[in-house]
């Protein structure tokens, strides 16, 4: 099954005041990172949405297998990543058709290669899946192509995770606690790069 790989890294870092994705992380950025973690999974096409303030410090991308795709107004939210992540999509099908996608984002460093990849094994059983941790469920996330309709249908800042709840009983969940820790303010990065799980 040929499953599109999806980095969100758009967002507007307000509460970091700083843009989140250019972060400096283990030798890289948050971005790169994040980037060669999904290109360690077998998702094909691999995008990563950034915004313009972002894609000007995106010169270490040029070793990894991922299309920039450059949403212009991150502030739309969002839902308008996504929707610029499924136009791109679609523009780059080939002789066989994306039948999923995978989705993760930017600010989730702990997320591993074989996470995405159980996360992908569990949607293909059921046609939705997401990650869990002790308190809730959230990204990364996998929905079959069924459900892309909906996601260009969603508005402002919801993402993915409304159409899961609205199809709770069909979703698979995937234990992962480290997706836990997400990378919101200064606190949040001072935890990842003290090792501190959450």
């Amino acid at each position: 099954m040929t499953v599109a790989g999806v980095l969100l890294a758009a967002g507007t870092s307000q509460r970091m005041g700083r843009p989140k994705a250019l972060l400096p992380y283990r030798g890289t950025t948050l971005l790169h990172h994040s980037a060669q973690t999904l290109c360690a999974t077998s998702c094909s096409p691999r995008i990563a949405v950034v915004s313009p303030e972002i894609v000007k410090g995106c010169w270490q991308m040029k070793d990894v297998g991922v299309v920039l795709v450059v949403n212009p107004d991150p502030l739309r939210g969002l839902a308008s990543s996504l929707r610029m992540a499924l136009d791109a999509i679609e523009s780059s099908a080939g002789a066989d058709p994306v039948k999923g996608i995978l989705i993760t984002l930017v600010d989730q460093p702990l997320v591993e290669p074989e996470h995405l990849n159980a996360v992908v094994a569990a949607g293909a059983a059921t046609g939705l899946a997401a990650t869990s941790w002790p308190t809730t469920f959230g990204p990364p996330v996998f929905l079959y192509r069924s459900f892309f309709p909906a996601l260009k249908d969603l508005t402002g800042d919801f993402g993915a995770k409304k159409i899961l709840q609205d199809n709770a009983d069909q979703v698979s969940l995937v234990a992962f606690p480290g997706a836990a820790l997400d990378i919101d303010d200064a606190a949040d990065y001072g935890r990842l790069l003290s090792g501190e799980k959450a």
